[in-house]
């Protein structure tokens, strides 16, 4: 029993460091900010892994922590109103994705609908806090750019859960 906690501990506090060193290097890679808001989101890797290999509580915990600790690291602890938020709705999202569906769809799948969600909720955010409803007609192009991230960080934690299932 120890053990088996022990061992959920270290893999939250690995998918935690993965998804920090993630976050910082794609935060400072300047093509990533032509659209504000688009990016592949590597570090989401780690919190789509954790969907997967621990609970729902893990997941969010690996979430909120990477987004924070990106956002004080990079000095721009603002993001964390938009990260923390999509964070969370993110992984609600992919959760409740991956129970509904179950052999509907695969990680891609839920990593796509994670994604969309993270930028709906940024969106939404991000209109209540300028006062614009009109913010929200950004949303389709944050969803054209987070399907093909959700596709890419789908594709790379598919294989990675698939060399860890048969560990």
């Amino acid at each position: 029993m120890i053990l088996l906690r022990i061992k959920k501990i270290t893999l939250v506090a690995v998918l935690v460091s993965i998804g920090l060193v993630l976050g910082i290097l794609e935060a400072k890679i300047p093509f990533m900010t032509i659209i504000p808001g688009g990016k592949i989101g590597l570090s989401n890797i780690c919190v789509l892994l954790s969907v997967y290999l621990l609970t729902p509580a893990h997941s969010l915990l690996i979430s909120v922590l990477k987004g924070l600790l990106v956002s004080v690291l990079t000095g721009n602890i603002s993001a964390f109103l938009y990260s923390g938020t999509g964070g969370a709705v993110s992984v609600l999202s992919m959760v409740l994705a991956k129970k509904a569906l179950k052999e509907k769809t695969s990680c891609v799948g839920v990593s796509i609908i994670g994604a969309m969600a993270f930028n709906l909720s940024q969106v939404i955010v991000f209109a209540i806090a300028v006062n614009n409803i009109n913010m929200l007609r950004y949303l389709p192009v944050l969803w054209f750019i987070s399907a093909f991230s959700g596709l890419v960080t789908g594709i790379i934690s598919n294989g990675i859960l698939g060399v860890v299932k048969n560990v």
